[in-house]
């Protein structure tokens, strides 16, 4: 079959590679489509957790052509896949804790396991409603493919927790933020702030129910913040309630804490990828509720719901297709942020 193998730092090269083999409980997805994630880009640009050969891709759906010994699951089903899979035998997966599993990232399809940007991926110990999801009728193949972002957006607003009367604040204006603003916005969230320096994520943003629109490169963020909420303790910063960091950067964490108020809830739902300064005399000063989220827990079904539902438009998050042979390209067009949002690769068939 042929597969985008990364290489070295912004190589990746389509070649032919062995098809993989669905053993007896396992599961085997001829892959529609699958989308570039912003830990793909980290792996593509700065090698995050990626060796030479590696198959990336994890935001996959696709059409199961074996399924031995696998309940619930037919050959012909649309489906998606968890990517990260946990062990069930760590003390985080015994607690339940799944999102946290302690086992590392070997087993994970698209970082230790062969990914999705390939004809046809392997879904190992599968099990139907855990780690593969057949889709019901209204869920598309493109759309399928959205349902492992959604459901990490869903998970971080799961997190912080907001209420409807809250101001909530999104740093970041990627697949992940503009999910993050929809689900604030289906929680009831009347006043959602989105702090995106692209004008074309920006706008996307408005559609997904941003009230309020932040250029943090012509625009004062916290003057932007306290405009709304009014000025913070001591006349400083602002009152913020929420602010879920989608963008992992230095201005976007230091932002966050001087706009939120006093025992204000910080989400951090980005890869950060280096080192970055902060003040933690905010954190302390103001009794700050910071959190991290990673991936998701049990929000799958929910993410799904949310497309047969039409809660969420698949299409208003899509923004390019590119075939396999041209995942450089994608790439590339995934880098410019001025003019992508979700960019999803197509195996040929």
């Amino acid at each position: 079959m042929r597969a985008a193998r990364w290489q070295a730092l912004r190589t990746v090269v389509v070649e032919d590679i062995d098809d993989p083999v669905a053993a007896e409980g396992d599961v085997l997805l001829e892959v529609e489509h699958c989308g570039i994630c912003g830990s793909d880009l980290h792996s593509y640009e700065h090698g995050f957790v990626v060796k030479p050969g590696q198959v990336l891709g994890h935001e996959v759906s696709g059409r199961v052509v074996a399924a031995p010994g696998v309940a619930g699951i037919a050959v012909g089903d649309l489906a998606t896949l968890r990517p990260l899979i946990p062990c069930m035998q760590c003390p985080s997966c015994l607690r339940g804790d799944v999102q946290v599993c302690e086992a590392g990232m070997s087993g994970n399809i698209g970082y230790g396991l062969h990914g999705g940007f390939a004809q046809r991926v392997l879904i190992p110990k599968a099990v139907a409603g855990f780690n593969v999801f057949p889709l019901p009728d209204g869920v598309g193949p493109r759309a399928a493919a959205l349902v492992e972002p959604l459901a990490v957006s869903l998970h971080a607003v799961r997190i912080a927790d907001p209420a409807p009367g809250d101001v909530a604040v999104v740093f970041g204006g990627g697949t992940i933020g503009l999910g993050t603003v929809r689900f604030l916005a289906l929680a009831g969230v009347e006043q959602i702030v989105l702090v995106e320096p692209s004008a074309h994520r920006r706008a996307a943003g408005k559609v997904q129910g941003a009230t309020t629109l932040v250029d943090p490169m012509a625009d004062d963020v916290v003057a932007a913040i306290q405009a709304i909420t009014g000025p913070g303790a001591a006349g400083h910063g602002a009152r913020a309630d929420v602010v879920i960091d989608c963008a992992g950067v230095q201005a976007s964490i230091g932002g966050a804490l001087e706009i939120l108020r006093p025992l204000g809830t910080l989400v951090l739902c980005a890869i950060f990828g280096k080192r970055v300064e902060i003040r933690p005399d905010y954190i302390v000063g103001k009794e700050l509720r910071v959190r991290g989220s990673l991936g998701y827990r049990d929000e799958f079904p929910d993410a799904i719901a949310a497309l047969v539902a039409g809660d969420v438009d698949p299409e208003s998050l899509i923004s390019h297709e590119f075939g396999l042979e041209d995942i450089e390209d994608a790439f590339q067009a995934s880098l410019d942020r001025e003019a992508s949002l979700k960019v999803l690769v197509t195996p040929p068939r």
